[in-house]
């Protein structure tokens, strides 16, 4: 029982002491090199634009990579981007299907809705700080480009 409490102290300390911090990512998404990607820019102190986009994809995705802080002091990473805007009611059957989408065990992240000058669809990976690497971010921007660009028509397909 004491090993286990050691190794949890241990384990728990190590992560606080290798989050990413704010100027790491910064400094990590300004000079990441792959084919594919590139840096757009910062949008304040904690969130970042980039781009991914596979020479097969039609088009380029641009994603927003953001450091949060919750109401508890819990850093997030929170890495997204808008799959799609309508300009009218989403229907009935696409929530069904955005709700089937974010229920699949490979899914790693969730779709969420929000109404504005439009009716917008997201997706979003969150990953806690604690336990996040820098190359785990870049594995979530290559992920939320991917699964956006494999779902979009699917999507776009139910408001026709």
């Amino acid at each position: 029982m004491r090993r286990f409490f050691v190794f949890t102290v241990v384990f728990t300390i190590s992560a606080f002491l290798f989050a990413p911090s704010q100027k790491e990512i910064d400094r990590y998404l300004r000079n990441y090199s792959e084919q594919g990607y590139r840096f757009l820019k910062s949008a304040g102190e904690n969130a970042w634009y980039v781009a991914f986009k596979l020479p097969e994809w039609k088009k380029e995705w641009p994603v927003v990579v953001m450091l949060l802080r919750d109401q508890r002091g819990t850093e997030i990473v929170s890495v997204g981007t808008t799959v799609a805007k309508f300009d009218i009611e989403l229907t009935p059957a696409l929530m069904r299907y955005l709700l089937q989408k974010n229920g699949e065990d490979i899914n790693i992240g969730a779709f969420s809705l929000y109404v504005s000058d439009g009716y917008y669809v997201q997706y979003f990976v969150r990953i806690l700080n604690n336990y996040c690497t820098l190359d785990q971010i870049m594995g979530a921007v290559g992920w939320t480009a991917g699964y956006c660009n494999a779902t979009e028509r699917d999507i776009i397909e139910f408001m026709k």
